[in-house]
């Protein structure tokens, strides 16, 4: 077995908890934090199953769905550098998540239905945070991200277990 999973895994684990501290004392860093653990994840999606072109379709479905809710007038993002924040981190997130599910329907294994339901749990997370910040979703919306974030990191996380302990042809 390729330790790139892992690894990639792990490292984007540990970097989303550093995101987590730093996004609650400056938000732009903690996001860029965060973008960052999500490409690391989906190169680590593709040690399981190579990059293909039909990758694309669930990830451009869910870039606009993503950008689709963040720009309706329900969402307010006045500053500017703010927007392209947020865009640029729909764009990846929504990455991440497109090619989860992608591995998902190539491959339908328990692992790849742990990160498909972790992602869709983090995505969702990071909804009702923009829902927080950005449209006025308050407490019901921040409770709604914590409850969706945490079980969501502890599947992705899982999954290093379901890799290195299941023999090969149950991946």
């Amino acid at each position: 077995k390729s330790l790139g999973f892992p690894i990639g895994m792990a490292t984007a684990l540990v970097l989303s908890m550093i995101a987590d501290v730093v996004i609650n004392l400056y938000f732009i860093p903690g996001a860029v934090l965060f973008a960052l653990a999500h490409v690391i994840y989906l190169a680590a999606y593709c040690e399981l199953e190579p990059f293909q072109k039909k990758d694309l379709i669930p990830m451009g479905l869910i870039i606009v769905l993503c950008l689709g809710i963040t720009n309706t007038p329900l969402f307010f993002i006045g500053d500017s550098t703010m927007k392209i924040v947020v865009t640029v981190y729909c764009i990846v997130i929504s990455c991440m998540f497109g090619k989860a599910i992608s591995n998902f329907l190539r491959k339908r294994s328990t692992l790849n239905l742990l990160l498909a339901v972790g992602c869709l749990l983090f995505w969702g997370s990071d909804l009702m945070l923009a829902l927080e910040l950005f449209a006025a979703g308050g407490k019901l919306a921040n409770t709604l991200c914590l409850f969706s974030y945490f079980p969501g990191q502890t599947l992705l996380a899982h999954g290093i277990y379901h890799y290195t302990a299941m023999p090969s042809n149950f991946h």
